[in-house]
């Protein structure tokens, strides 16, 4: 019996040895260097136990080689003051993590709660169960930036989360960024600042998109759960930002592949509200379909822009400035500052809005914001002319309406002078037109014919095109041609020139 006894305590010690934690002793380079950890280069084997990047005065690991698979230990960062250890994920560096990776964990054994993880390439890959964990345990505190490489955890990723924490403990404070469209991100279920039902066991987690470019990459998650339980003990808080570019339309933030809806809210934004992304204003929605741009029907979490900033063309001083927004559906579209209505008004069902407005340029002119209530689909443009009428630029002006027809007929203006420049602008329900059709208005020069994002059902068409009138009198009228009948708004705009003696006094 007592030589049964001692085998089983020999089994024990050598299992116990075989798990044995291995520590980053650093102080900096790459994953690669078995050196810079305490028991020698980690394998990925399957007797490897805990990986803790967490040493007092460390100032950073580089993983820039494939470190292997890892099913037994977690990988555990922490440092003892403010995230002053830097895990940096390049390219060529590669980890597959068969259980938690921990972003700021508080156990650690006195090295300290902060962790911070910086993925400018390479991959992260969680397989089975694992779980990217960012912000671990009530004091743990975890920052992850993603600009570029890949993501992949089948088990999910918890920002500042209590799931998945033994014995009901709460989660920490986590921050998830990601910097424009570079990376990759695709996680089994999303938690963002959860707690339990009885909101004891808590966690604060921020999701954060920089916009880079004029783009950001987003989530694709199976289930997606933000402060789904108790709002008043766990907090959920969404960021958006813009370092670089404007938006074109709609921002997808997270992308739910599952067939649930999105369980909870953010704390700082709630569902349905305006959240102001640099200069735009978006409305906060989490039924947006991502597979067809349709802004209802879904389950997916996006920003729809309420207002539009139009590209401002090369100007000087003293030229004319026309700009034309349509969007789809009935509203009203805010004059911005500076700038005098010429026409706004819908089709009689509804379907499209088109708005027009002018004004004189100066020095470093300012593009314009163009605002309205509620989600809308837009497509606006801004034209330049010169050698207008000093005073009294727009002659005349009149509007018209079609629908269930291909050619819809823009209305005839009566000119007052001569030489005028008839201006036609049209707001067409749906992706209706060809894109830059030089041929949109017959015996026209077109200026644009173009359409808003998204799809069928919610987009919007605008299009104009000039032509030069010599004498005064009826403009008559000129039939846009378009791709299928749709709902139309149409304005005939009729520019006065300085010398209406010049037949070519007024240039686009």
């Amino acid at each position: 019996m007592k030589l049964k006894l001692v085998s089983i305590l020999l089994v024990c010690l050598m299992a116990s040895s075989a798990f044995a934690t291995n520590t980053w002793v650093g102080p900096s380079g790459s994953w690669g260097n078995g050196a810079l950890w305490g028991s020698g280069l980690p394998d990925g084997s399957t007797a490897q136990g805990d990986l803790k990047i967490c040493k007092n005065n460390v100032t950073s690991c580089d993983l820039d080689v494939a470190a292997g698979t890892f099913n037994n230990g977690k990988v555990i960062l922490g440092g003892n003051s403010s995230y002053n250890i830097a895990f940096n994920i390049k390219t060529g560096g590669s980890i597959t993590i068969g259980t938690e990776f921990r972003i700021g964990d508080s156990g650690v054994g006195g090295q300290g709660p902060y962790g911070k993880a910086i993925q400018t390439g390479g991959s992260v890959v969680m397989i089975n169960t694992g779980k990217l964990e960012i912000g671990y345990k009530v004091n743990g505190r975890g920052i992850y930036t993603i600009s570029g490489g890949t993501i992949s955890s089948t088990g999910g990723m918890a920002v500042g989360s209590s799931v998945g924490k033994s014995g009901g403990e709460s989660g920490g404070i986590g921050t998830f960024t990601i910097q424009g469209n570079g990376p990759s991100i695709s996680v089994g279920s999303l938690y963002v600042g959860t707690g339990d039902p009885t909101g004891f066991y808590t966690g604060t987690g921020t999701l954060e998109f920089q916009i880079v470019n004029g783009t950001v990459t987003a989530i694709q998650a199976g289930n997606v759960y933000i402060d789904p339980i108790n709002a008043s003990a766990s907090v959920a808080n969404l960021t958006v930002s813009i370092t670089s570019g404007t938006p074109a339309g709609d921002i997808i933030l997270v992308n739910n592949t599952g067939n649930n809806p999105v369980y909870g809210a953010f704390d700082n934004a709630a569902w349905d509200s305006t959240v102001t992304v640099g200069t735009t204003n978006y409305i906060l929605t989490k039924v947006y379909n991502a597979s067809t741009g349709s802004h209802t029907g879904g389950n997916d979490i996006a920003l729809i822009p309420t207002s539009i900033t139009t590209s401002m063309p090369a100007t000087n001083t003293g030229d004319l400035l026309i700009a034309a927004v349509t969007t789809d559906g009935s509203t009203t579209i805010s004059t911005p500052s500076g700038w005098t209505p010429i026409n706004q008004g819908s089709d009689d069902g509804g379907q499209v809005t088109l708005g027009a407005w002018y004004k004189v340029a100066v020095a470093s002119e300012p593009a314009p914001i163009f605002n309205w209530t509620g989600v809308r689909q837009a497509y606006g443009w801004i034209m330049r002319f010169s050698g207008q009428a000093a005073s009294n630029p727009i002659n005349t002006s009149n509007s018209g309406q079609s629908f269930g027809t291909a050619t819809p007929s823009s209305p005839p203006v009566t000119t007052t002078v001569k030489n005028c420049l008839i201006l036609r602008l049209g707001a067409f329900d749906d992706n209706s037109i060809t894109i830059n059709n030089p041929t949109l208005l017959s015996g026209h020069t077109t200026i644009t014919a173009d359409a808003s994002g998204g799809v069928a059902g919610g987009i919007v068409s605008g299009g104009a095109g000039y032509i030069k009138q010599a004498a005064i009198g009826s403009s008559g009228n000129s039939n846009f041609s378009l791709l299928s009948a749709k709902a139309a708004r149409m304005l005939t705009i009729a520019i006065a020139p300085a010398n209406t003696d010049s037949a070519d006094e007024i240039k686009p």
